[in-house]
């Protein structure tokens, strides 16, 4: 995901593996936070993604 922070350069948050290790142990709620790996005039961007996600999983197929 980009960086919501407009004066960011090459900024922006991967929570790709957090979220699939959440979905792999069908987990039903998970939460993190990610920290954006930009730039804003020569500093790290301070900027951090938090995010709450809820997952509802069908039973195996027996």
């Amino acid at each position: 995901m980009p960086c919501s922070y407009s004066s960011c350069d090459n900024g922006g948050y991967d929570v790709t593996q957090e979220i699939l290790r959440g979905l792999a142990s069908r987990t039903p709620r998970f939460e993190g936070e990610c920290a954006c790996r930009g730039s804003c005039g020569g500093e790290c961007c301070s900027r951090v993604l938090r995010y709450v996600a809820t997952a509802t999983y069908r039973s195996p197929e027996a």
